[in-house]
């Protein structure tokens, strides 16, 4: 893939686009009011959680990257985009769930210290069939449906393509955009604020250059997925969608690393990733800057 082509597809980049999606709700101003959309309260504040840290810890582990993950002091919130029915994400969110609970307690600290967990799956397709715009669950008991399990995690499966549920015009809008990537004049100035970040995200040359790098890297990744792949029998196209959250993960990691002072021998040593691709991230990052 030429560099030119990826330029062209990066101004075309919808919001949908987990690079997109993931680089405009970094900004509270929109994560915030999202996350209020999308599971129908207020949120008080929201602050983001260090993803370096809790999720990053060990590159060659069965690891996971989140494109919205915050907590506002009592609740986790993760918020997934979704474009492609993978066909595994009902165990995904069981992965989630258990990542997040092992990662958010401390040694020593008791369970009834776990905070209360939304994960969010916004999906582009109807997963469940029903033509929702939303599926919410949380554990009951079989025998007593009214009997809740009171484990405080909430599993949410958001459709875009929905049309039965009572939500707001402002969701439907919401639906809308995420689907489309319209840019036109909506009713609700939220969504209007969310076509105008994404007008100007298509814009940044920082965000442009890291999408290139991480590109770059990951016809790699791909490759490398597919030689593993076909030596463990696993068929090519999951382990492409492998490596994609893989190298973006990566990429997206060495860049905060760099920002925050990290010296490329230790950003090599603890990602496990060749010195070439720390210098072409440092690279995109010097470029972005002048």
């Amino acid at each position: 893939m030429s560099k030119v082509k990826i330029k062209k597809e990066y101004s075309e980049l919808g919001f949908s686009s987990r690079f997109m999606f993931g680089k405009i709700m970094r900004n509270e101003r929109y994560a915030k009011p999202f996350l209020e959309e999308i599971l129908g309260f207020s949120i008080h504040h929201i602050e983001y959680i260090d993803r370096e840290k809790d999720f990053e810890a060990q590159p060659d582990s069965h690891g996971i990257r989140m494109d919205l993950y915050v907590d506002d002091g009592n609740t986790i919130y993760d918020c997934e985009m979704q474009t492609k029915n993978t066909g595994n994400l009902i165990k995904r969110s069981r992965y989630y769930q258990g990542q997040i609970d092992t990662y958010s307690l401390e040694p020593g600290d008791d369970y009834d210290e776990l905070k209360r967990t939304y994960i969010v799956f916004i999906c582009t397709f109807d997963l469940f069939k029903e033509d929702r715009y939303i599926y919410t669950f949380e554990s009951t008991c079989l025998e007593n449906p009214d009997l809740k399990l009171g484990d405080d995690s909430v599993k949410i499966f958001v459709n875009t393509k929905g049309s039965v549920g009572n939500v707001s015009n402002s969701f439907k809008e919401l639906m809308h955009f995420i689907d489309t990537s319209e840019i036109m004049e909506y009713k609700s100035d939220f969504v209007n604020d969310l076509r105008d970040a994404l007008v100007d995200a298509r814009k940044r040359t920082d965000w442009r250059n890291a999408y290139m790098t991480m590109q770059e890297y990951l016809k790699e990744e791909r490759r490398e997925a597919i030689r593993e792949g076909r030596a463990e029998g696993r068929a090519e196209g999951r382990a492409e969608g492998r490596a994609e959250g893989r190298a973006e993960g990566r990429a997206e990691l060495i860049a905060e690393m760099l920002r925050d002072g990290k010296t490329p021998e230790a950003i090599a040593e603890f990602c496990k990733v060749p010195m070439e691709l720390i210098k072409e991230v440092q690279e995109s990052l010097t470029v972005a800057r002048k």
